[in-house]
């Protein structure tokens, strides 16, 4: 992978991984995000492009498994999202927002940082 597509893959995940969070602190609760279809739509798409920047990335740098330690967890999930929806669960989705997508942004954010400072 060049360093190019490096960076745009880091970019792409770190500005897909904000709007989950915004989305899901304003509908506030896991029971009013599953039943407002926007803010679902909004967090499954972000989350797929998160997964896909994180499968790119590591496909192309095994190593970098050890930064994003948490993104086959991500990648499984987008996968029920595109493949088994009716197997997805809004709670799960609404916990991996919160739980795991900050963290992956803050990791790839800093990748980023490290590459501009080279």
């Amino acid at each position: 992978m060049s360093l190019r597509d490096r960076r745009a893959w880091l970019t792409d995940l770190v500005d897909a991984a904000d709007l989950p969070a915004k989305v899901v602190a304003r509908t506030g609760t896991v029971e009013r995000y599953g039943v407002d279809p926007e803010a679902r739509a909004v967090v499954e798409r972000q989350l797929e492009v998160v997964a896909e920047c994180l499968r790119r990335l590591l496909q192309a740098e095994p190593g970098l498994a050890l930064v994003f330690y948490d993104a086959r967890e991500v990648i499984a999930l987008r996968n029920i999202i595109a493949h088994g929806y009716r197997l997805l669960h809004h709670d799960e989705v609404f916990k991996a927002s919160q739980r795991d997508l900050p963290g992956l942004r803050a990791r790839a954010a800093e990748l980023l940082d490290q590459s501009d400072a080279q």
